[in-house]
């Protein structure tokens, strides 16, 4: 999509790539890109794009979770979800403070409590992230903390869903 520039590549799991980017349509907005690249070739890995998609448009407006901006499939059949940029993990933020004592009480209270507020939502919505780590908790510059990588989630709806049992 030519609406964006990549700026540097964020992260990368098994099943596609996060780029930064800046938006050229709006002045000063960062985004991040989710590039699912097998997704033209594998249908599970653009059934998972799908989900992931479907299950952040049921968080939207969620102060507590990363927000879509929308999702799309190129004419190559691969599959991107444009988000907020948020810009550390909870990882780093813990290994900052590694060899300062650990995070400051104040800290670790105001971000477990937002955890808390992001997990009520979620089930309420009858959704289970099934990946919940430091690395998938981000954290903006005014330290709102944020859930990312719905790409393990379900939505577990009693007696319509039959889930598998492998998780990572």
């Amino acid at each position: 999509m030519q609406r964006f520039e990549t700026v540097k590549k964020v992260a990368e799991g098994s099943y596609g790539v996060v780029y930064l980017c800046h938006d050229k349509q709006e002045k000063n907005v960062r985004v991040a890109i989710k590039v699912f690249l097998q997704a033209n070739s594998n249908p599970q890995i653009f059934k998972s794009a799908m989900r992931e998609a479907e299950i952040l448009q049921l968080c939207k407006g969620h102060p507590n979770i990363v927000q879509i901006q929308h999702a799309y499939r190129s004419e190559s059949g691969r599959a991107y979800i444009v988000l907020e940029y948020l810009p550390k993990t909870v990882s780093c933020i813990i290994s900052d403070f590694s060899g300062n004592g650990g995070l400051p009480l104040p800290l670790v209270w105001t971000l477990l409590r937002q955890l808390l507020q992001a997990l009520r939502f979620l089930h309420k919505q009858q959704i289970v992230h099934r990946d919940l780590k430091p690395a998938n908790l981000m954290v903006t510059d005014s330290q709102v903390l944020k859930v990312i990588d719905f790409g393990l989630s379900r939505q577990c709806r009693p007696h319509h869903d039959v889930l598998t049992d492998y998780v990572q």
